[in-house]
């Protein structure tokens, strides 16, 4: 019910699920409604950020200018003073890559219309841009080469394994592994990998109701 007033959540809006007071399904619920609604569509739980559809990419918050801030704190986690957001998830993975030399995984999962292909876009965008603010001129040149490349292959890779469904008009029918390359000295773009492999395969010998045939 978004009647119900609660002034922590209307006047400060809790970034994390995990402060709240009251811990509950009732509580998650509207809280992320209240976000929702005053457009904010991301929400951490932790070290895990929620992300709802927006269906709208004009939200001034979420605009590739307002980039620049997460890109600012490079060398050092998010702080909590910038709004939750991919481009934080994928700040402070590659923030751990750089500390451990290890490799690191951003796992992005949801139900089908909530926006899973488009977070991995702004993902791999975010990377290949705090990637280039170290190197030479020269190879970060190179490196947004790669990341253009990147970009540019994905609409291709996706036009042979999308189709419309009854809750989505442009559902991916295959789940995606990239691995992203990076020069392991400074850091830098080089390169990815792209594994795909069938998620529902009942598809192939069901058809859902509504579903074309």
């Amino acid at each position: 019910n978004l009647e119900f007033y609660d002034p922590v959540i209307e006047d400060r809006p809790v970034d994390d699920l995990l402060a709240l007071t009251h811990l509950h399904d009732a509580s998650i619920l509207r809280t992320l409604a209240v976000r929702y609604y005053k457009d904010v569509i991301y929400t951490n739980i932790g070290v895990i950020v929620v992300a709802i559809n927006p269906f709208n990419r004009t939200i001034p918050a979420y605009l590739d200018d307002k980039m620049g801030s997460y890109l600012a704190e490079a060398g050092q986690m998010i702080s909590e003073k910038l709004l939750p957001h991919s481009w934080a998830q994928a700040h402070n993975t590659f923030f751990e890559l750089c500390e451990s030399n290890m490799n690191q995984c951003v796992l992005i999962s949801g139900e089908s219309g909530a926006g899973k292909t488009e977070a991995t876009k702004i993902v791999m965008k975010y990377l290949a841009a705090v990637s280039v603010l170290r190197g030479t001129p020269e190879e970060k040149e190179k490196a947004m080469k790669v990341a253009t490349a990147l970009a540019a292959c994905s609409p291709i890779l996706e036009a042979f394994g999308n189709a419309k469904t009854v809750r989505n008009d442009n559902s991916s029918r295959f789940g995606k592994l990239m691995r992203v390359k990076f020069n392991p000295s400074n850091f830098l773009l080089e390169g990815a990998h792209a594994t795909k492999y069938l998620l529902e395969k009942s598809r192939i010998v069901t058809c859902g109701p509504g579903e074309r045939v």
